[in-house]
């Protein structure tokens, strides 16, 4: 039975995509800790005539005051304009009574990656701001630079990309996940689960990318973009960090390669010596 109800939203209008209630289905599928509810009769809509707040998007403070009308402890709003100061998502857990965060479409198509598609892209989102409610702790304020775990800051929305690509938690904030007395045992397993979510390539997008570009889709898709991860990866690994699969033991712990993953970084070396070699031949027979 899953011991925490995340309620979610729509707030001043409804996008085509994705849809909520198939988003919600997809991740109570994936765990049990977390009871995702879409509410699809309470579109949120400020009144007319509220100002916009900072850069012609509407303040924090805005949409929670329209969220603490709605019942139920754990809430998520989720807009398509920008939120205050231009971040993705925010949480605001100053109310034990009213524990509420928001998450914003804007630029998704931009900061999204390749072979990831919209329901990944907003679960990301939502688990970040979900943990945050949950722990009463905004996990955030902890980092002091980016290292691409799922509590960065909003320091380089860039970097928004490279999370995506291989999500995890650090090792700083898996201790204090693991500190809080009153979470449930299954929370860090089942939201590392919805992360492992985001992390699988959809296929269905890959399809799409070869069948539009077969030239370039195919070595890039199935190549480069885990190169990219592999990266990240080993990088992690020289600071002491964790990812999505590991266990907070008190230890650092290193990701070793598998087999596949050395084939795929082989792969990948072959690809670009052959890119080498042909444009290295050509420039020479046009000599």
């Amino acid at each position: 039975m899953a011991g925490y109800r995340i309620n979610l939203y729509w707030m001043d209008g409804i996008a085509k995509s994705p849809n909520l209630a198939t988003l919600c289905s997809i991740l109570n599928k994936k765990q049990k800790t977390f009871d995702f509810v879409f509410h699809p009769n309470r579109l949120l809509k400020f009144p007319k005539g509220t100002p916009y707040g900072k850069k012609h998007s509407y303040e924090h403070k805005q949409y929670y005051d329209l969220l603490k009308g709605e019942a139920g402890g754990y809430k998520i709003g989720i807009t398509q304009i920008p939120l205050e100061d231009n971040c993705f998502n925010h949480q605001d857990v100053s109310d034990k009574n009213n524990l509420m965060g928001l998450v914003t479409l804007k630029d998704m198509k931009t900061f999204n990656v390749s072979g990831r598609n919209e329901y990944q892209y907003l679960s990301y989102l939502i688990v970040c701001v979900t943990v945050c409610m949950v722990m009463r702790e905004d996990l955030e304020l902890g980092h002091e630079k980016n290292n691409f775990c799922l509590f960065d800051p909003c320091l380089g929305k860039e970097s928004l990309k490279d999370s995506i690509q291989s999500p995890f938690i650090c090792g700083d904030c898996i201790d204090k996940i693991n500190s809080k007395s009153d979470i449930n045992g299954d929370f860090l397993r089942d939201t590392l689960s919805l992360l492992k979510y985001v992390e699988k390539d959809n296929k269905s997008d890959i399809i799409f990318k070869t069948l539009t570009m077969p030239f370039m889709s195919i070595p890039y898709v199935f190549i480069l973009d885990n190169v990219v991860s592999l990266i990240i990866r080993l990088v992690r690994n020289s600071t002491s960090t964790i990812d999505v699969y590991g266990e907070s033991n008190g230890s650092t712990q290193v990701e070793y390669l598998s087999g596949f993953e050395g084939w795929l970084i082989g792969l990948a070396v072959l690809f670009v010596l052959l890119i080498v070699c042909i444009r290295f031949y050509k420039y020479h027979k046009g000599k």
